[in-house]
């Protein structure tokens, strides 16, 4: 249920199916000794396809992602992301970052007006900017 909200909610977001190719397989599965099952097939995913990394979770995916030139973002980042293209004003970031505080996950500020963000996505020319 939370995938579909999601998809509603970011429309441009794509279920696609992910059949890995051998050398996907033997990463993966050397990867998955190190690190939790969806952090291994995301790296994989990402690495093979050229794609950007979502994850909460740097600690176990900023070294892979940096080695193997893979984009990651943050839940800040996306957060960011929707203040800057109107999906959110920042009073309602400010409150998704209490509430996500407040049930005891971690985030690296506490309010919107600290963060600051590494690059963006540029809609009108489709291309991720450095700030």
């Amino acid at each position: 249920m939370k995938i579909e909200n999601t998809s509603k909610f970011l429309k441009t977001l794509q279920i696609l199916p992910w059949i890995p190719s051998k050398e996907e397989k033997v990463e993966f599965v050397d990867l998955q000794k190190k690190y939790g099952l969806g952090e291994s097939a995301s790296m994989v995913y990402c690495k093979y396809h050229t794609d950007v990394l979502a994850s909460s979770n740097w600690r176990d995916i900023i070294t892979y992602c940096k080695d193997n030139n893979i984009l990651y973002f943050s839940t800040m980042d996306f957060i960011y992301q929707a203040c800057k293209d109107g999906l959110l004003t920042e009073t309602e970031c400010d409150t998704f970052i209490s509430d996500v505080i407040r049930k005891g996950s971690k985030l690296p500020v506490t309010s919107l007006a600290q963060f600051k963000p590494r690059l963006y996505y540029n809609k009108t020319i489709h291309s991720f900017e450095r700030i």
